[in-house]
């Protein structure tokens, strides 16, 4: 059975064996998986009621124009960025995780990261969609069900360039067999990297950019071989 010390310490190694693209890729998977966000700033009353004033002296066919207009925008907005999630950043997600998992054992080219769309790029793209379906379903039930099934695919990534004979749904239940009785240990594993997301915040993303980042995404990597090893040994 793994630790998490092991782990950690494997994947702190091989960062600091290979640092720039480690850094260059952790970056990119931070933009794959939405890693950053901004706050928003709040009016003053006096503006809010000014606005207010200002919306009731327009008349009612132009304020549902306006609805009508954001509506349609929004919508645009919305399906623009759900394509470049699918078409884009899933399978640069694929490479990104598996640059880290080729950097365990020796320093890898940043052009791992390129790996999603260079080699089976449909049976990535539809995998990566449909796992993330699954998540997205089971999260509607409640938070609880859809953050346990974020651990039954978290495999996925790994499973799709170690095993390219399997179909997407192979590839889901693959990872989902993988993770059984694994996904409170992961569940822990993360929770101890806890004070470097406190770092990150209060470092503006600094630290998680040129430290925690690739840290982390190479301790994600040595799991992915732990989780195999035991699935391995006891199916």
């Amino acid at each position: 059975m793994w630790t998490r010390d092991e782990l950690k310490a494997r994947g702190k190694a091989a960062m600091k064996a290979n640092y720039w693209p480690s850094v260059a890729a952790g970056l990119l998977l931070t933009v794959c998986t939405g890693g950053s966000y901004a706050g928003a700033g709040s009016s003053s009353v006096n503006n809010l009621h000014d606005t207010q004033q200002s919306i009731e002296s327009i008349p009612k066919e132009d304020i549902i124009m306006i609805v009508i207009a954001v509506l349609i925008a929004v919508s645009f907005i919305l399906v623009v960025s759900s394509a470049f999630k699918i078409l884009l950043l899933n399978p640069l997600q694929v490479g990104c995780r598996n640059f880290f998992h080729e950097n365990l054992p020796a320093p890898a080219s940043i052009n791992e990261a390129l790996w999603g769309f260079q080699h089976g790029y449909g049976r990535n793209l539809l995998t990566m969609l449909l796992s993330g379906l699954f998540i997205f379903l089971w999260g509607l039930l409640f938070i609880i069900p859809g953050i346990i099934k974020s651990y039954s695919y978290r495999m996925v990534p790994y499973i799709l360039r170690d095993e390219p004979e399997l179909s997407p749904m192979e590839v889901i239940s693959r990872s989902r067999d993988m993770m059984n009785g694994q996904k409170l240990n992961a569940f822990i594993l993360d929770l101890s990297f806890i004070g470097w997301a406190l770092l990150t915040a209060l470092t503006c993303g600094l630290a998680g950019i040129f430290y925690v980042g690739p840290y982390k995404a190479g301790t994600d990597a040595a799991l992915y071989d732990a989780v195999k090893a035991d699935y391995e040994q006891y199916a």
